[in-house]
């Protein structure tokens, strides 16, 4: 079974603030610095594994609360 994938525009509306998406650029940096999970390649679209993306904000939410 495969692991759900989000989509660019899935990942504009999840990273967005007041309502508007994050622009492409912005997914891309995160991506590219460690903010975000590596996407993967399918038939030439980028997309992101839901479960790559929960472990992350779930390790960060994690590491915010311990220094609370």
């Amino acid at each position: 079974m495969t692991a759900p994938l989000l989509s660019m525009a899935d990942m504009r509306a999840r990273y967005g603030t007041n309502g508007k998406p994050a622009s492409r650029t912005y997914i891309y940096h995160c991506e590219e610095t460690g903010d975000l999970p590596r996407s993967v390649l399918v038939g030439g679209k980028r997309f992101w594994r839901l479960t790559d993306v929960v472990a992350l904000e779930d390790k960060r939410f994690a590491a915010v609360t311990e220094v609370a």
